[in-house]
């Protein structure tokens, strides 16, 4: 997660607050050796756990 869409600085502390409307900055890496690749992201959310199956999540990307 990064301050700025320059995709520099890191947030290092952690966790982040942001309020609702406020931009988000996530890099996405797909780990390969094949070439040809491409990746669309469909769908993308936060918790505010670690388990991605908390019942309080909030959308970031639907239907990509």
């Amino acid at each position: 997660m990064f301050q700025t869409d320059k995709y520099i600085s890191k947030y290092t502390q952690f966790p982040v607050k942001v309020h609702i409307g406020e931009s988000v900055y996530l890099q996405v890496r797909l780990k390969s050796n094949a070439t040809g690749l491409s990746m669309l992201l469909e769908n993308c959310w936060a918790t505010p756990t670690q388990n991605v199956n908390d019942s309080s999540s909030y959308t970031l990307i639907k239907d990509g």
